[in-house]
């Protein structure tokens, strides 16, 4: 079984709820939100014992890391090797379920599980791993960084690594870029994978963004489709 956990707001996104879980539900799999550390409900000490400088303010972004935290500490006490987090806004592809199992099965049969390890599974930022690297019947490429958060793989020695490291210097970054210097520091092993096979509506204009804001909308829905397709086909950088 992998166990899925969804990183989601307990009020006022029951659009974004309805949506992820008609989606696994389709792919049969089994999920639960993460509904711990709305920002009306982050306390001081929580904040205190993991966060430092800019993202210590009670804000969306401190929020949606606190629940990334609640995620990895919910693994702790799980046995399996592979868990999935995906973000509420999270659009799955058709064929998710097949390439994930594919995903895995690469990992494991290159021994890059017996590490700490992240892939991300999304198209966020519209970047793409570089025509050039693309390989033959290759899911994985290494990283020095991750596509955001809205939906990544991890094995239970990646969350365990960003546990201590939390618990030691505090995350002092939006979760992204504190996972980016993790990796640059080879503490955690990133690896984009290709194709990507998720993609968050708040980036593609289907939801408002929670985040910093970025409206929904017909116009937003067609900038990022052609943007999209122009990243993807003749400027893979």
């Amino acid at each position: 079984m992998l166990p899925v956990y969804v990183i989601h707001v307990s009020k006022g996104y029951d659009e974004r709820a309805r949506s992820i879980r008609t989606q696994l539900e389709a792919n049969s799999l089994d999920f639960e939100f993460v509904l711990e550390h709305d920002c009306d409900a982050l306390s001081p000490e929580f904040i205190t014992a993991h966060f430092a400088e800019k993202m210590s303010a009670i804000q969306p972004a401190t929020s949606c890391a606190a629940k990334h935290i609640e995620a990895w500490k919910k693994m702790e006490s799980r046995t399996e090797t592979w868990f999935l987090v995906l973000e509420d806004d999270i659009f799955l592809h058709k064929e998710f379920r097949a390439t994930l199992n594919e995903i895995i099965y690469e990992a494991q049969a290159k021994g890059l599980d017996q590490r700490p390890l992240l892939i991300s599974l999304e198209n966020s930022g519209l970047r793409f791993v570089p025509s050039a690297e693309i390989k033959k019947d290759t899911f994985l490429y290494p990283a020095l960084e991750t596509r955001c958060t809205g939906a990544y793989l991890i094995n239970r020695a990646a969350a365990m690594a960003y546990l201590k490291r939390v618990s030691e210097e505090k995350m002092d970054q939006t979760i992204d870029w504190w996972m980016g210097a993790m990796a640059r520091q080879q503490c955690v092993a990133i690896f984009w994978a290709h194709p990507t096979i998720a993609e968050q509506g708040s980036h593609s204009g289907v939801f408002a963004s929670a985040i910093d804001h970025k409206p929904k909308g017909v116009f937003r829905r067609i900038s990022w489709n052609i943007q999209r397709i122009y990243k993807m086909y003749f400027r893979r950088r």
